[in-house]
Parts: structure tokens; C-alpha cells; sequence
């Protein structure tokens, strides 16, 4: 057992050789690694095909970091590796995002991706998100479009919504609005414009934010009729779309607009942790900006009665047959859904304004669980990130060793990493990573790592003994003076103007290799 001076955590934990699923929790580290990779087939690295200057082919399976998720059984006095790092589920989550951000055509999909544009104005990784080669007819505003997800030049990924209709003179102004409005559960437009594709035909563009796997309402829920308990959706996610839903209908009205067509199953999107956003909003204002407000506000609220009927019955035809639908909601669920619905179809009896102050008692107690759900979610999301916290500074002492040890020229000497302080640098990584047991087997500890970078971070005054690999040299040295020597030789690499090198010793796809701040930043 080690004492540190600097041990953040205050209860000795044991760590030992044997198993580097158990260590000690000094700090974090980012376990991205191939050590055991060779077990398990589907954690190799990324199969990543490079084409032209800015396409490539998704990786066929994400990394899923499956070595340190399969654990022994965790002895008394040691944390599982797992309690340090993102949760498995959390994990899998991101990954998943990722893999649809990435996707894009491959040399599989040359055929394919001549039928799309390359390039659509300052856009590109233009990828098709329907598998139709031709703008499809929407069932929600009967004309052609065509979602693709794209990157726009600084880098962001959108979504870039191809509408096959003529642009009304005053569509842009009316608009602004849209672009303007930012809330919670509302899919965020960017920007709008009008492109001719290669026949000269123009189109409009609808340039949305992108949000990585998520479903429409009709993908998630719909297609089991309800007809017992066990096909009824949880009422409190329920009532949680349904706030949110409602939340948006308001902060619309307020801006004296309607969500028009979009409150159709077809364009709400779940995201996740029962999130929910409107998607397409704005496209009907493009076209047709003048119709009546008050009229389609009116009709919102019938949209949103005739959803949550929908939503409730988990089925697209459930409105065909409200007396039986009803019935069904009656039998399922609580009395509060029903008053909601009736309250709802207010406007749909003659000139009958909505009281939002009943559908707001309505939803009030389903309000507050809506809240305490959202805290306990965001104090979950918080504990996962502080998990992570320490993952920056203990990479970027890894970084700096990589940057220095071995490295073949430098200074006018090919030696530079193996003389001076350098020396011992590599043996300060040695002591971390190479170190072999008694039976000269190598010593896998997560835990020795951790632990080891946390007292150099902190510059502890702890003394470690550092062996090289001949054992003809033998150094006493403390974490204080091990952190200095590392910033003193970074820096010297970044300080030092190195001029004509012999081109023999320059090693391919090294650019600019004898000019470090070509590649590094401080901050």
C-alpha cells in the first residue's frame, strides 16, 4: 500500500496486479485501449475509408469499450473499474449519436450517391436520411421533400430538408420568426434558402437542427392496437409528452403563429429521456404566410387533441373512431386524460374560445412530476460527468509523454529523447506501462495508472524508484520533479526553431514535423 501525500480519495483502496478491473480511484482516466482487444473481434478499430477530401465510410460497428464492462466479481476493499467511468448504458447511448453523425456514402455507395448532390450551397456529406432516390410526396404538407443530414462548412451537422414548392415573396420575413425562436421542444431552424439542382429546377432549403437517432412518435409508438393494460404506454411518459407538446403550442401562440400541419405523429420527434420536438416548423409559413392565425390556432389545439387521442391508443387510425378510442383512454387511463381531451375540443363547438387555465389545473400535478423527473435526470447526467472530470488533465500528461519519448530527431541529435531529462522520462513511462512481475509476465493495473498519474498531476513530494529495462540504471526521483522535467522538455519543443534538417531523416506523412506549433495549441 502506497501513502501519497496527495491521495484524493480518503479511504485506502487496494490495488494489486492481478486484476485491472480493480483499482485504486485517485482520479480517472480515458479507457480507450486495445489492450484485450484480441478476445473480442468487434472492439477493433474503426474501418474508416477516406474519399476525396472530406468523405469517409462509418465505422461498420462503434467501439463499445466491451473490455472494461465485462468485470470479475469485485473483492472487498476494491471499486469496480465502472464506478470511475461513463455508465454502459450512457455510453451506448452517445456511441449510438455518433454513428449516425458519421454515416455518410462509402465506395460501396458510388452508384447511389450520384443520384444526390455533393455540395448544396456552403453544405456537404450530403446523406440521404429516406432510401428514395426522388423527393418524396409528404403526407402532412402534400408536396415533395426530401430530408438529408449535412455538414456545413464550420464543421456543424444539420439537417437539410429539400421542399419541392415555390417560395411565396413574402416567405422569408414570415420566417424570421421561426429562426428566431428557440425553445426546448422545438426543433431549431437555421436558415432558408433556394438552390437550382443540375437540371436548373430550384428547390427550397430548410436547414434544421440535427438530432441523432431520434424517431417520430409514429416510428415509436404506434402500430399495436390497445386493447389491455399491458399494450397501454406508461402514463407519467404519457403526460410527460404531453406537457412538453403543449409547452410549445404555447410559446407559438405568443408569437401570434400556429404549428400548423406538424403536430402529426409523422413530425414529433422523441430524443431520448422522453424528450420531444416539433420538427418542420416554419415550411407552411414559406410557402403560404397569409392564412388565417386565429382560425389555425384554433386548429392546433384540435391537431393536439386529435395527437394525444393517437399517442394514448398507440395508433394513427385511433381518431377514425373517438367514441371507441375514448373508451379505450377511459378504461386505461386516469380521469385527468379524458377532462383533457374534452377540454380540448372546446374550440370544435361552434365559436367556443380554449380556457388554458382549465388545461393548465388540468396539468398541474403531472407538471410537477415533469420537474422532479427532469432534476433526477439531470442529477444522474451530472454524476456521469463528473466521472469524467479528470479525463482532460490525466490525457494531457499522456499526450506530452507521447510528444517527447521516442521521438527520432530533434535539436540537431537523434538521440535528443534518450539523453538528459528525457532519459528519464522514459523511464517514468516504463514505471507506468511496462512494468512485468516476478514471473516476468506484464503488469495490466488500470489502478497502478491512475494512481500514478494523479500523484505526478499533483506533483507529490512521494519518491519513486525508476529501473531501465537493463538495470544498468537506477533513479530515485519525486513526482515534483518528474512534472517539471516533462514541462521543461514540452516546452523546449515548442520554444526551439530547428532549421535544416537532412532531408533523409524526415519520416513519411510527418508535415511539418520540425515545426511544432504547426500542430499544437496551448489552450
Amino acid at each position: 500500500m502506497h501513502n501519497a501525500p496527495y491521495t484524493i480519495h480518503q479511504r485506502p483502496v487496494h490495488y494489486g496486479n492481478d486484476d485491472p478491473n480493480a483499482f485504486y480511484t485517485g482520479g480517472m482516466m480515458n479507457p480507450y485501449g486495445n489492450q484485450g482487444m484480441e478476445n473480442y473481434p468487434y472492439m477493433q478499430p474503426y474501418n474508416m475509408t477516406f474519399e476525396g477530401n472530406y468523405r469517409f465510410r462509418n465505422p461498420n460497428v462503434y467501439h463499445q469499450n466491451e473490455y472494461l464492462h465485462k468485470q470479475k466479481e469485485i473483492q472487498p476493499g476494491r471499486l469496480s473499474i465502472n464506478s470511475n467511468f461513463i455508465a454502459p448504458s450512457t455510453r451506448k447511448e452517445i456511441y449510438k449519436k455518433k454513428k449516425f453523425l458519421l454515416k455518410t456514402f462509402g465506395e460501396d455507395d458510388t452508384e447511389e450517391s450520384k443520384l444526390h448532390p455533393e455540395v448544396i450551397k456552403n453544405y456537404y456529406n450530403i446523406y440521404p436520411l429516406e432510401y428514395s432516390f426522388e423527393s418524396k410526396l409528404s403526407q402532412v404538407f402534400h408536396i415533395p421533400t426530401t430530408p438529408y443530414k449535412c455538414t456545413h462548412t464550420d464543421g456543424s451537422v444539420y439537417i437539410l430538408r429539400k421542399v419541392d414548392a415555390q417560395l411565396h415573396p413574402d416567405g422569408e420575413q414570415a420566417i424570421q420568426m421561426w429562426i428566431q425562436l428557440q425553445n426546448h421542444a422545438v426543433v431549431q431552424l437555421h436558415e432558408i434558402f433556394v438552390d437550382a439542382d443540375k437540371n436548373g429546377k430550384e428547390f427550397i432549403y430548410f436547414v434544421y437542427d440535427y438530432h441523432p437517432g431520434a424517431e417520430t412518435i409514429e416510428e415509436k409508438l404506434m402500430g399495436s392496437n390497445l386493447s389491455n393494460s399491458t399494450d397501454c404506454l406508461n402514463e407519467e411518459e404519457l403526460w410527460a409528452y404531453i406537457i412538453q407538446i403543449y409547452s410549445a403550442i404555447h410559446v407559438v401562440h405568443k408569437k401570434e403563429k400556429s404549428c400548423r400541419s406538424t403536430l402529426s405523429p409523422t413530425k414529433i420527434l422523441v430524443t431520448g429521456n422522453q424528450r420531444i420536438r416539433i420538427n418542420c416548423l416554419g415550411i407552411e409559413d414559406a410557402i403560404d404566410p397569409h392564412a388565417n392565425i386565429q382560425e389555425l390556432q384554433n386548429r392546433d389545439f384540435i391537431s393536439f387533441r386529435n395527437l394525444i387521442i393517437q399517442i394514448s391508443c398507440k395508433s394513427i387510425d385511433a381518431i377514425e373512431n373517438l367514441a371507441q378510442s375514448m373508451e379505450s383512454i377511459s378504461n386505461f387511463y386516469s380521469p385527468d386524460l379524458k377532462r383533457l381531451i374534452i377540454q380540448l375540443s372546446a374550440s370544435e363547438i361552434g365559436d367556443n374560445p380554449i380556457n388554458t387555465q382549465e388545461i393548465l389545473r388540468t396539468m398541474n400535478q403531472r407538471t410537477f412530476n415533469l420537474v422532479n423527473t427532469i432534476h433526477c435526470i439531470n442529477e444522474n447526467l451530472n454524476l456521469e460527468y463528473e466521472k469524467c472530470i479528470e479525463n482532460k488533465r490525466l490525457l494531457k500528461i499522456l499526450l506530452k509523454l507521447g510528444f517527447i519519448n521516442e521521438k527520432p530527431d530533434f535539436d540537431q541529435t537523434t538521440a535528443w529523447s534518450e539523453t538528459g531529462d528525457r532519459f528519464i522520462l522514459k523511464l517514468f513511462r516504463d514505471y507506468i506501462f511496462h512494468q512485468v512481475d516476478e514471473n516476468n509476465r506484464p503488469v495490466v493495473d488500470f489502478g497502478h495508472v491512475i494512481e500514478t498519474l494523479n500523484k505526478f498531476d499533483v506533483s507529490s513530494k512521494e519518491r519513486v524508484k525508476l529501473t531501465s529495462r537493463n538495470e544498468d540504471s537506477m533513479l530515485i526521483v519525486n513526482y515534483e520533479d518528474l512534472n517539471k522535467i516533462l514541462e521543461e522538455s514540452f516546452n523546449q519543443l515548442l520554444s526551439k526553431e530547428v532549421t535544416n534538417y537532412p532531408p533523409q531523416n524526415r519520416q513519411f506523412g510527418m508535415y511539418n514535423q520540425y515545426n511544432p506549433h504547426m500542430y499544437y495549441r496551448t489552450q
